[in-house]
């Protein structure tokens, strides 16, 4: 790409809202179309590799910065990000542009740290040196560019994107658990591990809990999510496994990459990660941890059983089944 002279401030300007966050993306600079390819800030949020973000003034872009408005909830905080750095179309875009070597973050207008960034096209965990809650539900961030891996054939420098781990705090006991935002819908992207009654760990060993999640009852998992949050319906279930592609396909994308017994793990392409928990009965039983998981819906399915979502190591399927409202099974939040 080569740099016009014409810097496309008032496009920079314009915050829009990115898909897959709730974060709108303002620039100081944006580099000018090229054909039909827009370097939108917005860009940095969409999670489309094809496409970026490219400064837009002459040089390497030191200097020059991103900023971000995070619309938070109750209750939330960020303790981390991932960045991809460069232009992670292909190889090639990646290789001829430049690319973020230092870092700077500021949160408001307080300098927080500088942050060292690999030349590697793949995403990166960046751990922040504090917890940033979101206060009035809105956190403002600026990243500034400080120094730069060049690029073999142009000096325009591409972010592809940035985004947040947003945590949600159980004010009942103090403990956060990642978000994310899947669609319309945010999730918990962990099993609930509040301690209610008629709630079991798996075995009754407290190190599965720490893993999994505790198990509930039908009846105690209605009441379990925290204020702000409740258990899904069958119809917002449904709602989840359409985005992901239907019943057939949904499972293998919703799974953790790791955890899952026999080469079951999934892909875990909406980072919804979820873990083989297994299942609990009233006498005291426990089977499948490793090898299932089933989630509870807020749906009955008749007057003593409820429908509860289930997932597979076997298979890419994850489908519906009636149990008994005694049986156990892991709880999955949404947010009101």
């Amino acid at each position: 790409m080569q740099k016009s002279s014409l810097i496309y401030l008032a496009i920079a300007s314009l915050a829009i809202t990115a898909t897959a966050q709730s974060v709108e993306w303002t620039a100081s600079s944006v580099l000018a179309p090229q054909g039909k390819t827009h370097y939108y800030a917005a860009n940095l949020g969409n999670g489309d590799n094809s496409n970026t973000w490219c400064e837009g003034v002459k040089g390497q872009g030191i200097g020059e910065r991103v900023n971000a408005k995070i619309t938070g909830f109750a209750n939330s905080h960020v303790k981390s990000l991932v960045i991809v750095n460069g232009f992670a179309r292909n190889q090639t875009t990646w290789q001829n542009n430049s690319r973020i070597k230092t870092l700077r973050l500021y949160v408001g207008d307080r300098h927080l740290s500088d942050f060292p960034i690999s030349d590697n096209i793949k995403p990166q965990t960046i751990q922040l040196p504090e917890t940033l809650p979101l206060s009035t539900n809105k956190l403002y961030l600026s990243f500034e560019i400080m120094e730069v891996y060049p690029g073999s054939k142009y000096d325009d420098l591409c972010v592809t994107g940035i985004s947040f781990e947003i945590y949600a705090v159980d004010s009942r006991d103090a403990q956060t658990y990642r978000t994310v935002k899947i669609g319309n819908q945010i999730w918990l992207a962990q099993n609930l591990n509040f301690k209610a009654a008629d709630s079991k760990c798996y075995d009754n060993k407290d190190n599965n809990c720490t893993k999994y999640g505790r198990m509930y009852n039908w009846e105690a998992s209605l009441k379990a999510c925290p204020n702000g949050w409740h258990l899904p319906s069958k119809d917002e279930w449904q709602t989840l496994v359409d985005f992901a592609g239907g019943d057939e396909v949904a499972g293998k994308k919703l799974k953790a990459k790791s955890g899952w017994n026999k080469s079951g793990n999934g892909t875990d392409e909406f980072s919804f990660s979820a873990l083989p928990g297994g299942n609990g009965s009233s006498d005291g039983s426990f089977d499948d941890v490793g090898n299932n998981g089933g989630w509870w819906s807020s749906s009955e399915y008749n007057s003593g059983s409820a429908y509860d979502r289930g997932i597979y190591y076997y298979s890419e399927v994850t489908n519906w089944n009636g149990n008994n409202k005694a049986s156990l099974f892991s709880v999955r939040c949404i947010k009101d």
